[in-house]
């Protein structure tokens, strides 16, 4: 049976109650401790040998059994296509969306060029996540209004120059 010593608190094996502690030799009769749990053989006193061990840290999280519920935009996301692109494919044209933004803004202050390089880092920062699709599909959009943008800005400075050239 495993005891521990009133004076010391040392768990040890013992034949019955009533046998000394090994360390402080104490007399007194120790009290019992449940059988279930290896005590060691030595414990300092300041130990706590009554106390489980924590449990291991759980770093990856069981998938949820089949028929789960599952809130529906997780099922969207899951059943969305992936993408064909990889990272850099996307993020480059989030980025050549942003220079084309960037130049419509600077060129005539076109809201157009604010609204792309918002729609640009949008895409940018979707490329972290692991679905690369939802990433594309902004970046597509991105591209296609910094091209907007560009565009009307060059609209804009023909007319304009054209008007001040032939003094129209």
């Amino acid at each position: 049976m495993f005891v521990r010593c009133t004076r010391c608190a040392l768990a040890f094996s013992a034949p019955d109650a009533s046998a000394a502690c090994p360390r402080c030799g104490a007399p007194t009769p120790p009290r019992e401790l449940p059988p279930t749990r290896a005590a060691p053989a030595y414990a300092p006193a300041t130990a706590r040998t009554d106390l489980a061990p924590p449990a291991p840290h759980r770093t990856e999280v069981a998938p949820p059994p089949p028929g789960a519920w599952s809130p529906p935009r997780v099922l969207a996301r899951a059943a969305a296509p992936a993408a064909t692109e990889d990272r850099g494919a996307i993020a480059g044209r989030a980025a050549v969306a942003a220079a084309l933004s960037a130049l419509a803004v600077v060129g005539c202050c076109n809201p157009l060029g604010w609204v792309g390089i918002l729609a640009s880092l949008s895409a940018y920062a979707k490329t972290d996540e692991p679905d690369l699709a939802p990433a594309a599909a902004r970046a597509r959009r991105a591209l296609w209004l910094g091209w907007l943008a560009f565009g009307s800005t060059a609209a804009l400075w023909g007319v304009s120059l054209t008007v001040w050239w032939f003094d129209l």
